[in-house]
């Protein structure tokens, strides 16, 4: 079998032996219950071919010296096995030694059965096999095999000599309890031959019995599936976690390969498409919010080796250097700073470097048609060297700019500022996929040199959101980070956690009010949509909540309006901002029972200094001296996580939640000590991430104030929580805290 036509015909007797030996059943479902033994007179080895095979085509197996005998019948005369029109290549068919319990003994029998093969398109194929007096052994169907695996002892063979197709009989499953093709189930897959295998032989309803991934739990094939059976299929794929987005990708693999069900494709189709809808909804999509990469991490790393020294570094590290700090500095697009240029119309630094002057090449596109020309300009200053500031000189722009300048411009073939640093390329003009992959691995590198695993997922582009989020905290207005970025509106920030991770905390806190004394309720709470260097006022007159609206005190208000100190925040500002909108239900449930008795005093906390901390601190005092005040200071504590950009961690402390416990504890140990000094202190060594810090400042202040005329008063935290407690870098948690201030 699949060996080529020689051109004569080749007699192959089949005879008894005269004692029982053993033969290997081949496993196929048409093997016969007895067979005889498979003699040849040829003895000669057989040779190995040029492609590895021996030649004839088969496996070949050692004959281990088993005497073959010379073939006899009854009669004398030998049977025939071939015919006068074809004939059968030379070549060796060797006898298995016994193997007890595997074989089954060949009788001393012979007929005059022989197996006929024609040559067809110049194939050997097998055409009929004459049947035994009790049982046939017949090949139902052909099918042409174009490759075969080999494999021996762990090893890929070597490919099989260009010889005719082999013919194999189709594998099929048979049905337990049930002889197929008359012939007895083998004991063990496993004694069937290699090729006679599901994986290796097709079945004759191959194209029929096809199943792509999307198939149903009932059987049914895709070409044939019922909208009902889809529908059924997604949903399971629902329940095992797939997204939105990889159910449309089944229904379009399934629409590709099914018959439309009624005539409409099947992502037409109304349920589907209401299915898709659903899913969505209860899995929006989530992009991330922050970039997952610590901005303090690679700074501090761009401060040493191998960034440093500047001028005898790399090439291609001081690239990577510029272009990241370049980036981090201007906010601008990769494409916005590939279009910058060399060129002397194009950049212009400033007397000893002392600033710098980017402009955009000529006829440069920006991504926003919208934008200003002036809005592409870069002008970036030169941090000041001092002692105050210590190594920050190394993160300035504008020396890693004049240094990178200097050194490519032996080389620069272009007057784009970015050229390529190595290879037959080097001196051209960097593309802004170049650019992207020099920041990404300047940031893994940052990681690298630290002895940090960099997070997967960097992307350049986060760049953007990373340095406008660090200037929005420092106080820059958030009209010239817009303006900067190229942005035509500010977005909004991420949102404090419901009611359904504080709310428990808060409560703590809120069953200290006593509402039969208090006439007014103060509310400070920290900005996170505007920024602000001052403290501002509401533009409304009440707020409403659930239970009842709460009154704005006018007459404080003007008082303080008229301080000089205050500005007026818009409508929507006010309705954007949650950090005093979360407690207004409470202060509505806790005032209930003289809910027409009080008033409330909102008052949204700006970035504040330590001096306007002081001085704001010093003005509310006399109102915190008041007993029938009530102020309530809103603010959380630690926001752990890569996408809070803090991941402060003391190994000593265990459990990452429980060094956040620590970190958090210290904080609160502070303020109760109603120390201003010292919780400023703690908060620019661990630089823990409180949003209401500027508010907790303020009312330190003022409680540092009262002391100075001598009132007596304590602080106590009441309870302490956390959203989720981190034990790896991947998971994230807000922590809460309630205390209650007591004057005597």
């Amino acid at each position: 079998m699949g060996s080529a036509a020689r051109g004569q015909t080749v007699i192959r007797p089949v005879v008894g032996t005269g004692e029982a030996s053993a033969y290997k059943l081949p496993g196929n479902d048409g093997s016969r219950q007895r067979a005889e033994a498979l003699l040849s007179p040829d003895k000669k080895t057989p040779r190995l071919g040029p492609f590895g095979q021996h030649v004839s085509g088969g496996l070949y197996k050692s004959p281990r010296r088993y005497q073959i005998q010379n073939p006899s019948q009854a009669d004398g005369t030998p049977p025939g096995l071939g015919s006068a029109q074809s004939a059968l290549a030379q070549g060796s068919a060797c006898a298995r030694p016994s193997e007890c319990g595997t074989r089954q003994t060949v009788q001393k029998q012979s007929s005059g059965r022989r197996m006929v093969f024609t040559p067809t398109d110049s194939r050997t194929v097998v055409e009929d096999i004459w049947q035994s007096e009790n049982r046939p052994i017949c090949v139902s169907r052909e099918r042409s095999l174009s490759g075969i695996f080999l494999q021996e002892q762990g090893r890929a063979g070597s490919r099989l000599a260009p010889l005719p197709a082999l013919c194999v009989s189709p594998y099929h499953a048979p049905t337990p309890g049930v002889r197929a093709n008359q012939g007895e189930r083998m004991p063990s897959a496993a004694r069937r031959p290699i090729l006679d295998k599901p994986s290796l032989v097709s079945s004759p309803d191959a194209a029929d019995e096809y199943r792509p991934v999307a198939d149903t739990a009932s059987g049914t094939p895709p070409s044939r599936c019922g909208v009902t059976e889809v529908l059924s299929f997604l949903q399971e794929l629902l329940d095992n976690g797939r997204t939105p987005s990889t159910l449309k990708v089944y229904v379009a693999a399934i629409a590709a390969f099914a018959e439309p069900p009624l005539g409409q494709s099947l992502g037409r189709n109304d349920l589907v498409i209401r299915f898709l809808r659903g899913a969505k909804r209860l899995n929006p999509p989530r992009p991330p919010s922050v970039p997952v990469w610590d901005l303090s991490t690679v700074l501090e790393a761009m401060k040493g080796a191998p960034f440093e020294p500047i001028q005898s570094i790399d090439l291609k590290l001081l690239s990577f250097k510029t272009v990241f700090l370049l980036a981090l500095a201007s906010v601008k697009h990769i494409g916005d700073l590939q279009a910058l240029s060399v060129s002397a119309t194009c950049m212009e630094f400033g007397p000893n470097d002392s600033r710098v002057i980017l402009k955009p090449k000529h006829g440069y596109v920006p991504k926003s048609l919208n934008t200003p020309f002036r809005a592409q300009v870069i002008s970036l200053s030169a941090l000041p060297v001092s002692e105050e500031e210590g190594d920050a000189g190394f993160l300035c722009p504008v020396r890693a700019l004049r240094a990178y300048v200097s050194r490519s411009s032996v080389f620069r073939q272009t007057e784009q500022l970015f050229v390529l640093f190595s290879g037959r390329s080097k001196g051209l003009a960097a593309s802004k996929q170049s650019l992207s992959r020099w920041i990404v691995d300047a940031i893994a590198l940052a990681y690298t040199s630290r002895g940090l695993q960099c997070p997967i997922g960097v992307k350049a582009h986060s760049t953007r959101g990373m340095a406008s989020s660090w200037a929005w905290s420092s106080g820059i207005a958030l009209q010239d980070i817009c303006m900067a970025a190229g942005w035509a509106s500010p977005s909004t920030f991420i949102r404090h956690a419901g009611y359904t991770y504080c709310g428990a905390c808060a409560a703590h806190a809120y069953k200290q009010v006593d509402p039969s004394i208090t006439r007014r309720v103060f509310i400070l709470g920290p900005s996170h949509h505007v920024p602000l260097s001052r403290c501002a006022l509401s533009p409304a007159e009440v707020y409403r909540t659930p239970l009842y609206d709460l009154r704005i005190d006018q007459k404080v208000y003007a008082d303080l309006w008229k301080t000089g100190m205050f500005e007026r925040m818009s409508l929507q500002t006010d309705e954007d901002e949650h950090s005093i909108e979360m407690h207004l239900p409470y202060t509505a449930k806790a005032m209930e029972s003289h809910k027409d008795e009080f008033s409330i005093v909102p008052v949204l906390v700006g970035a504040l200094s330590e001096s306007k901390e002081q001085e704001y601190g010093k003005l509310l005092s006399k109102y915190l001296a008041d007993p029938s005040n009530l102020f309530i200071i809103s603010s959380d504590f630690c926001h752990w996580g890569q996408r809070f950009r803090y991941t402060y961690y003391d190994e000593s402390q265990g459990e990452i939640y429980r060094s956040i416990e620590h970190l958090d504890k210290m904080g609160m140990g502070i303020i109760e000590q109603l120390d201003p000094i010292s919780f400023s202190n703690y908060l620019k060594k661990y630089h823990n991430t409180i949003c209401g810090r500027h508010p907790i400042g303020v009312l330190l202040n003022a409680v540092a104030e009262l002391k100075k005329n001598g009132i007596d008063m304590n602080f106590s935290f009441l309870n302490y929580a956390q959203s989720s407690q981190c034990r790896s870098w991947s998971d994230s948690s807000v922590s809460y805290a309630a205390g209650a201030l007591i004057v005597h």
